[in-house]
């Protein structure tokens, strides 16, 4: 782990960037691991479709160290689950600390997305300081988003945000102190 005494920068600090994906539709039949601090900037959600052929899920990031805080931004896109492909687990979006002590040292934006089909739409964990406006996510086998607090605080703004027609709870909180 990074401290400020430290002279080593950890493995995958700074790997962020903006990734602008252009008018389209484009087709993912893998998931894909987030680097630190990426930025998916769609022109429009009515113009740039991503389409998952997976059966887990498509974007993930699952923090192990603790390093340093990142800030995570997508935006401007519609994830859409291919009714070909019954996915069994995961969630279109995943945010997660897979380590022993995870502290609210990530930022999520999340902006102007349509998310259908899914698992789970969303999957948000402890932690994690989370900003969502303009969403409108659908017809998830299991619950449409899960924001999971645990053990630790997860702070989170939502606005404009909807759900409908998910094969469990549209917005399920664990755990949440206040909303």
């Amino acid at each position: 782990p990074y401290s400020p005494e430290s002279t080593h920068m950890p493995k995958g600090y700074m790997n962020g960037g903006v990734v602008r994906i252009p008018s389209g539709r484009y087709t993912l039949n893998k998931r894909i691991k987030l680097k630190r601090g990426v930025r998916l900037s769609g022109e429009s959600r009515e113009s740039t479709q991503l389409i998952g052929y997976t059966i887990n899920g498509l974007f993930y990031y699952e923090d192990e160290g603790r390093y340093l805080p990142d800030e995570f931004v997508i935006e401007n896109i519609s994830l859409w689950q291919h009714e070909s492909v019954v996915p069994t687990s995961g969630a279109a979006i995943s945010f997660k600390h897979t380590g022993l002590v995870p502290e609210a040292s990530i930022s999520v934006k999340l902006d102007n997305l349509i998310i259908e089909g899914f698992y789970n739409n969303l999957i948000i964990g402890d932690g994690i300081n989370l900003q969502i406006g303009r969403i409108d996510q659908s017809k998830a086998i299991s619950d449409g988003a899960v924001i999971d607090s645990q053990f630790f605080t997860t702070s989170s703004i939502f606005g404009a945000c909807y759900a409908h027609s998910n094969g469990g709870s549209g917005w399920l909180f664990k755990k949440l102190y206040y909303v």
